[in-house]
């Protein structure tokens, strides 16, 4: 298989112009269709990965068909998608110019409850659609939500990247699924992922709404939801820490909407995109006043009850008992206990950071 187009390169009915941008599984081209002179962006998965997975074309042009299904004016449309001589799998797409959500924040800070709002039920309002139709896009970010201009309209929303997008209704092909659990390997971004993602359970519409809820709390603060040194201090965060959240926030009307929408379970979240913009539609932006280096509010990490099997305790009787205050050795029997629990929260945490080295190795592996 051929590398990637250069400018001037023709297939499809389309001329390339210039490279746009590129990421772990796809490069993103200006491209000008030639029977009408329309500007396009043209998405081509990159060669490493067609290689990679087995019979990868075929199921990548049966996403494609699950992807034409949304129409909405904040989801970039779909104009066409094949395969080229030498192998390639593109798809064309309206070409939108302006600034994603990652590059206004990192240049203006944190947006006015108002505004931020005003985005996020755009998106959400796009989402939707996706979801009616039981399709999930599965890597929900601040760069795959693109901001542009339309005369003095501002802020116009328009979410990318729904190639990725997971099928997930009974009357789907399997072999739509099958891929995009290929590509999700390549394109998740943890800071942005729900914990079903990270702990390789079952994905829903509930897990767009949890990375959504993330970059809600990103435009009201200004700063990630979730913040670490280390991919394994993320992955750990995600999996058992609720967001500490400012004062000011919690004790707004968003507070308990966005403990709803990213709470650990998907359970306990809101089940899809229209049941969190519905939410969020109730909400007074007015009312809510921002207060700068305001107390955080910090909850306690949240460890997994252990099931009881034969010989292995229970995380209720991992926990320091009551002892009794006449006999003497109480307070050294409290303080073994409570090593020996808090032991046991560090052997669990050990198992997450060696299960993320081995999705890291999966991924370098697949990626060489």
């Amino acid at each position: 298989m051929t590398g990637l187009p250069k400018p001037g390169d023709e297939f499809g009915g389309y001329k390339i112009e210039k490279l746009l941008g590129q990421g772990g599984c796809a490069a993103v081209f200006q491209a000008e269709q030639t029977r009408t002179n329309r500007k396009v962006a043209i998405k081509i998965v990159l060669p490493h990965i067609i290689e990679a997975v087995a019979g990868v074309a075929p199921r990548f042009l049966r996403e494609i068909d699950v992807v034409k299904r949304i129409e909405h004016p904040n989801v970039i449309r779909l104009f066409d998608f094949g395969q080229t001589d030498s192998g390639l799998l593109w798809m064309a797409m309206e070409l939108v110019s302006g600034k994603d959500l990652q590059e206004v924040l990192r240049a203006e800070g944190r947006f006015e409850p108002e505004r931020a709002l005003h985005v996020m039920t755009q998106a959400l309002s796009g989402l939707a659609v996706a979801h009616d139709t039981q399709i999930v896009h599965r890597d929900l970010k601040p760069s795959n939500l693109m901001l542009t201009d339309q005369g003095v309209n501002r802020d116009i929303v328009k979410v990318l990247d729904f190639g990725i997008g997971k099928a997930i209704g009974a009357d789907e092909d399997k072999t739509v699924q099958e891929v995009t659990e290929a590509f999700g390997d390549a394109l998740g971004s943890p800071h942005y992922m729900a914990p079903e993602l990270l702990k390789r359970e079952a994905v829903g519409t509930a897990s767009d709404v949890y990375s959504m809820g993330l970059i809600l709390f990103e435009m009201l603060t200004g700063r990630p939801a979730v913040e670490a040194d280390t991919i394994f201090e993320v992955y750990a965060k995600q999996v058992y820490n609720d967001i500490a959240m400012p004062k000011w926030l919690a004790h707004s009307a968003l507070g308990p909407i966005l403990n709803k929408a990213t709470a650990k379970t998907t359970a306990d979240r809101y089940g899809s995109a229209k049941e969190f913009l519905a939410a969020l539609q109730k909400v007074d932006a007015g009312s809510i006043t921002y207060v700068e280096n305001d107390e955080v509010l910090t909850p306690e990490p949240k460890m997994p009850a252990r099931k009881s099997r034969a010989g292995v305790p229970t995380a209720e009787k991992l926990a320091p008992a009551p002892v009794p205050a006449k006999k003497s050795p109480a307070p050294r029997r409290k303080k073994t206990r409570k090593k020996k629990a808090q032991s046991q929260q560090t052997a669990l945490l050990l198992l997450l950071l060696a299960a993320s080295f081995i999705l890291l190795a999966i991924y370098f592996l697949t990626n060489t």
